[in-house]
């Protein structure tokens, strides 16, 4: 009996299936039957072997069935087979992508000193970049389009850049790898504001408070603009774009929530959004240098129009870089 490699994606949880699929290991020489035919893949079991076709396990359909298997996807023969050409050559290529950014992903940077000397942010923007270039693209979509997104943009050293960023090596500091959680962060912190472009200028806005009834809802303004691009964000990262602006107090919007309901990441995305913007002068505060901003976060110094009040988490991160 011979084999025919197909691609994960062209099956679907929820759907029944009229030939049988095989999973083949290389490494152990295994193949073995995971969706039978006149059953429905399951959700679970999906998800199963979704892992380890991204792992490197072949998905698979005897010979004799490609037939049917062409008729039921409504999909060519020979597109099968162009397919998984270019799946195999898009999986070499990658691994040539991932060498090429290897060497710089593993410089080690000491953020405490970086901030206390040179502060240049362009090194920053290309440690992270090759560290997330270096993330597996068959994670998920998200983590795909989050790779794509830092390729092209982290050569730029702009406000939502560098908050991105920030918050990413906070949460490095804090020992998280794990490349789903980080690219939640990083995109969470390259589009928290997009939904302010939904809101009139505040000056075509006779009664302040009415835009400032806007203003508080900004954040779900987001989420809503997120949703009408056609690209399914994770519940993590649409989350952290919703408690952008809540505070441990309760004090903050849209929903006024207190600690443990806030996801531990906002914290960090929040502290990186402060530190920036003390250091941009955006609260009119003078001549603050990266140490400073960071002792105002560890010590909770009073700074007019700012929160500092953080979660001892984040206190400590930042008692390290400024001591």
């Amino acid at each position: 009996m011979r084999f025919v490699n197909i691609s994960i994606d062209m099956l679907m949880p929820e759907t029944v299936l009229q030939v049988p699929i095989f999973m083949y290991e290389e490494q152990s020489q295994t193949r073995k039957v995971v969706f039978y035919a006149g059953y429905t893949i399951e959700e679970e079991t999906y998800e199963q072997v979704y892992d380890n076709a991204s792992k490197g396990a072949l998905i698979q359909i005897s010979y004799d069935d490609i037939e049917t298997f062409c008729k039921d996807v409504d999909i060519e023969e020979d597109e099968v087979e162009q397919l998984n050409e270019f799946l195999f050559e898009m999986i070499e290529k990658e691994q040539y992508y991932i060498d090429s950014y290897q060497k710089k992903s593993e410089e080690n940077i000491q953020l405490k000193t970086f901030f206390s000397e040179t502060a240049d942010f362009k090194q920053l923007l290309e440690l992270v970049k090759a560290q997330v270039c270096c993330f597996p693209l068959t994670i998920s979509e998200e983590v795909s389009l989050t790779v794509q997104i830092v390729e092209k943009l982290f050569i730029r050293q702009s406000s939502p850049i560098k908050v991105a960023v920030l918050a990413y090596l906070l949460a490095k500091q804090d020992k998280i790898s794990d490349p789903k959680m980080l690219s939640s962060l990083l995109l969470a912190g390259l589009f928290q504001d997009i939904g302010l472009t939904q809101l009139l200028r505040e000056s075509a806005i006779n009664d302040s408070q009415e835009f400032d009834d806007f203003y508080l809802k900004h954040p779900m303004l987001t989420i809503y603009v997120l949703s009408k691009s056609g690209v399914e964000f994770s519940t993590l990262t649409k989350r952290i774009i919703l408690e952008q602006h809540e505070q441990l107090n309760g004090e903050g919007f849209p929903r006024g929530k207190k600690e443990e309901n806030i996801h531990y990441l906002t914290h960090y995305l929040r502290a990186a959004y402060t530190c920036v913007y003390l250091v941009e002068d955006r609260y009119n505060t003078k001549d603050i240098e990266w140490i400073k901003a960071f002792d105002i976060l560890a010590n909770e110094r009073a700074v007019e129009g700012v929160n500092t009040i953080f979660p001892k988490k984040i206190k400590d991160i930042m008692l390290s870089l400024k001591s």
